[in-house]
């Protein structure tokens, strides 16, 4: 019996529109499949990215480390940028490298040699093996050595790379992915700028008895190898002591011009000036101090003052150091080659607390008003004031007789008064206690009514300093630095107050001062 035709017809539309649905869930199954792949392969794919940004993270952290350790220990700054990433993850395998970041000449991708040695200083002599450049900075090879002081590395290059256990893929065959190699590079200072800091600077040295012939040697010495990183187009340097100078050949017979006066004892401090050498841009000659400079021969040639006179002055010493680098005194800034921008600073240095003739009511402590202030001294119930003493308030110069410094807090108030002007002026500080100054406190111990004064010398010292060029935090004084490892927090905190606590200390500090002046860590990305 035969089918009708509509019938039939009706019979064929059934059976394809079954067949379809079956080839449609065959492909949804298919495509659920594939779906469910692709998810798993993203969950993989974001534990991978999530690994590479820990990574990246946990690089920077030791890149900054590092970085904020050059130059002045540069030959523990690789191990400082490993420890830093194995904190933050204890499986880090970190590779670490130094280099001297500095300006290249531009189109033909040079390195712009005149930043060397002030910019940083990989040693030896160009060309350099291993230098690469694009149109703005070169990466030199910087291998530091413990003997040979003058190679100093800016930058720290670290790297690692991990691997990541995947938790779909073994399904297809594939156990882990990899980060990649993740890289971060960090300099300190000027890091290849074109004008590299310009500064204007006054150092202003502390030379009073209390400092010993040794530490005064070393000190000297320290500041020589700081002229040595500087260069002297861009940063020009002048020159004053603790206590006055006045002109007159010292026993070297090569420095007219730092010689003490030695009068009365009260009379000593009236003369003279406090900045006798003024702003040079001769101390070098190439890469070699310029013996010939009156800036060198200064600070060459550094007579202690006398023995037995009253004074530390802090506070005044540091009212004229501000003045002069302000230009409020005159000075010869007018008759060098302008720079402009540069940064005025002053690197302050004392190894004691305000022991001082001047009262408060000498001068003004505005930094408007000319004259010397200080915080005045008395003796003890009127008797003949001692002219030598030690820090425990024991006379040393008339046997028993008692002499106690009744103002000493003044004179510190009077420190902490000047820096806070000059800071608002945009003076950059720089402060390094020294010996006693690390210990001492502002007021000797008063023997009539057993008291103290309040503060701590080193604590009024960080207080004057700018405060931290990274993060904007004050200055501190985290210790009395007896230790070498209180030291070495302090001078590495890359804040600018440094301490230290004998001559050999000393000497370096200059130079790690003038690197803090030029400081701050940044991400650089070197030229390939």
């Amino acid at each position: 019996m035969s089918t009708h035709p509509v019938v039939a017809r009706l019979r064929r539309l059934t059976s394809r529109r079954r067949d379809e649905k079956g080839a449609y869930a065959v492909l949804f199954s298919m495509i659920l499949v594939l779906l469910i792949a692709l998810a798993a392969i993203s969950v993989d794919i974001a534990s991978q990215v999530s690994a590479k940004q820990q990574l990246k993270d946990t690089m920077d952290a030791a890149a900054h480390a590092g970085a904020l350790a050059l130059p002045e220990r540069q030959l523990e700054a690789t191990q400082i940028a490993r420890t830093m990433a194995q904190r933050n993850d204890p499986t880090a395998d970190v590779d670490a490298r130094l280099y001297c970041v500095i300006a290249s000449t531009g189109g033909d991708r040079q390195p712009n040699l005149a930043q060397i040695p002030s910019t940083c200083n990989p040693g030896g002599t160009a060309p350099y093996a291993g230098t690469v450049c694009n149109d703005i900075i070169c990466a030199i090879p910087c291998i530091p050595s413990p003997t040979n002081p003058m190679i100093r590395c800016n930058t720290i290059q670290v790297s690692d790379t991990k691997e990541v256990d995947y938790a779909f893929a073994p399904a297809i065959g594939h156990d882990q992915g990899s980060t990649g190699a993740v890289v971060s590079t960090a300099c300190k200072g000027t890091c290849g700028s074109e004008v590299p800091n310009p500064m204007d600077v006054v150092v202003m040295a502390d030379r009073t008895a209390s400092m010993e012939p040794d530490d005064r040697a070393r000190m000297v010495q320290g500041i020589r190898e700081m002229l040595e990183t500087m260069t002297p187009s861009q940063q020009y340097v002048a020159f004053g002591t603790l206590h006055k100078s006045v002109t007159g050949y010292a026993s070297c017979k090569s420095n007219p011009f730092l010689l003490p006066y030695r009068g009365s004892a009260r009379d000593y401090v009236t003369h003279g000036t406090w900045i006798p050498v003024p702003f040079s841009n001769d101390y070098l000659n190439g890469e070699d101090l310029n013996n010939n400079s009156q800036l060198v021969k200064a600070v060459t040639c550094l007579p202690e003052s006398p023995s037995g006179q009253f004074g530390t002055h802090l506070a005044s010493a540091l009212k004229a150091a501000a003045r002069y680098v302000l230009g409020i005194d005159p000075n010869n800034l007018g008759s060098l080659p302008n720079r402009p921008g540069a940064t005025k600073a002053v690197i302050f240095e004392t190894d004691g607390m305000p022991d001082e003739v001047w009262t408060s009511s000498t001068s003004s402590r505005d930094l408007n008003v000319a004259g010397d202030i200080g915080g005045g001294l008395q003796s003890a119930d009127g008797e003949q004031p001692c002219i030598r003493w030690d820090w425990w308030g024991r006379c040393t110069g008339y046997g028993s007789t008692l002499y106690k410094n009744t103002n000493g807090q003044k004179g510190c108030d009077n420190f902490s008064h000047v820096a806070r002007q000059a800071k608002a002026r945009n003076v950059t500080i720089v402060t390094i206690g020294f010996g006693d100054a690390t210990i001492a406190r502002c007021k000797k111990y008063e023997p009539h009514s057993g008291t103290w004064a309040s503060r701590d010398v080193r604590d009024v010292l960080a207080e004057a300093a700018s405060p931290h060029p990274v993060t904007g935090q004050p200055s501190v004084a985290t210790s009395n630095c007896s230790t070498a490892a209180q030291r070495e927090v302090e001078n590495g905190n890359g804040d600018f107050y440094f301490c230290a606590a004998s001559g050999d200390q000393l000497g370096p500090i200059f130079k790690t001062a003038m690197s803090a002046l030029a400081s701050g860590v940044k991400f650089v990305k070197l030229p390939r």
